[in-house]
């Protein structure tokens, strides 16, 4: 039997500090970049989410960047 081990903190902060840097410099919804950003950040929650049962999701948020 496999065992697909989950993703750890250290995974996390990596990710958040990736989707961070790429952060758009403007957070107007009319803004084309800003909507992509917040969806992709979305996903990553999600992803997050179903790798690990200890994810925090409004630290993650925060991390990123994400107004909270």
């Amino acid at each position: 039997m496999s065992v697909t081990p989950s993703m750890t903190r250290q995974h996390f902060e990596a990710i958040a500090a990736t989707i961070k840097a790429a952060k758009p410099r403007t957070q107007s919804p009319e803004i084309y970049a800003w909507s992509e950003w917040c969806d992709v950040v979305s996903k990553f929650v999600e992803m997050c989410q179903t790798s690990n049962s200890r994810f925090d999701e409004k630290r993650f948020l925060e991390a990123c960047g994400y107004p909270v």
